[in-house]
């Protein structure tokens, strides 16, 4: 049989006919350049320069290899490491929800010192700032100050806000807001180690619950990832305050939490899972199954601003699950099985202005 051009080959696969020889698929997964996507694309670019030649001929002998041992190829694990063994720690979100969760705050929150900080977004803290202070009033905690955070979640937003005295001399900080609030008070104090404590006001992401910072560049581009071993301290979920807020938030934060089950199954398929990663795979069922049962009806309540029971189980699946979905999934501080799709294609997305500055996470 004569050689086939890579086309012919391709054609003749697709239809089913022989071919001269096995076809060959090569991939490489970069971990430490994947996190940010200008440097992904120049390290697959550089990577198929270089070495693309020699990679095709390893995977044409070892194609012919499993041929001839009579069993199929190894599907390739799309970067998932192996662990062996290894010691490490796992931990989890703690979460109060409600329309009166923030008398919790006392009990929760006093065994971690007396001064707080209140750290927050302007309408966040114009919807929430007073029903916090009120509850606080009736605790052994004092408030020291309120900081607005900023506008976008950037390392040089953290350092100013790491240089105010009121920082210094607080026990710790209640983080208000949405998701770019949150994960600025996060960079700032977990990094710290000083207690941290978030109370969303919308319900568009799971930052309150998950341990991760999504950084950005200062002209609002996505930078990376940064991954924490812990979420905050704890997170205080006042449905009230989410159900008033505007109703797009909801309808981003239900495709945010959508997409977070897609990318988790998708990713992980044919692969031998390590044990967080298979308790990220599971909870990721239930990012979708309850807006497949609620979601409708939650933001239709939303819209009126209702604090119902359907509205409640579309909180806890956005905030909450997909938080510890989160957590299990980037356990090795990889986003592998964690942004692999939808969420990789908002962060490119956010190279051009008109996204980033008209257009939520989720809602893209």
């Amino acid at each position: 049989m004569r050689s086939l051009t890579p086309y012919e080959r391709i054609k003749a696969m697709v239809a089913g006919r022989e071919v001269d020889r096995p076809g060959a698929s090569v991939w490489k997964h970069f971990h430490q350049d994947d996190r940010v996507v200008s440097d992904s694309v120049k390290a697959h670019v550089a990577f198929q320069k270089n070495t693309w030649r020699e990679t095709l001929v390893v995977s044409q002998i070892v194609y012919r290899y499993n041929e001839t041992q009579n069993r199929k190829p190894k599907r390739s694990s799309g970067g998932a490491k192996r662990v062996k063994l290894e010691n490490y720690e796992v931990h989890l979100p703690n979460y109060s929800i409600g329309d009166k969760i923030y008398d919790k705050i006392g009990p929760v929150c006093e065994s971690y010192g007396k001064k707080v900080l209140i750290i927050g977004g302007r309408r966040a803290l114009n919807a929430a700032e007073d029903k916090i202070r009120a509850y606080v009033a009736k605790t052994n905690l004092e408030i020291i100050g309120t900081k607005l955070y900023g506008t976008d979640c950037t390392y040089a937003t953290v350092e100013k806000l790491r240089e105010m005295p009121e920082y210094e001399e607080a026990d710790m900080v209640f983080g208000v807001g949405g998701g770019k609030a949150l994960d600025t008070v996060k960079c700032l104090c977990i990094t710290d180690d000083k207690p941290v404590f978030a109370f969303p006001t919308i319900a568009s992401n799971c930052a309150a619950c998950t341990s991760v910072s999504i950084m950005y560049n200062e002209d609002g581009t996505f930078l990376k990832p940064n991954f924490f071993v812990r979420p905050v301290m704890h997170s205080f979920i006042d449905t009230e305050i989410i159900a008033k807020a505007p109703s797009q938030y909801m309808w981003a934060g239900i495709g945010d939490t959508y997409a977070k089950y897609y990318e988790a199954a998708i990713s992980s398929r044919d692969e031998r899972l390590e044990h967080f990663t298979s308790l990220g795979v599971a909870t990721s069922h239930m990012c979708r199954d309850p807006l497949l049962m609620y979601g409708v009806k939650a933001l239709e309540d939303h819209k009126k601003g209702l604090c119902s029971y359907e509205v409640e189980q579309a909180v806890l699946a956005i905030v909450v699950t997909t938080g510890i979905a989160s957590i299990f999934l980037t356990k090795d501080f990889t986003p592998d099985y964690n942004s692999g799709l939808a969420h990789a294609v908002f962060y490119a997305l956010t190279s051009y202005p008109v996204i980033e500055e008209k257009h939520l996470h989720g809602e893209v």
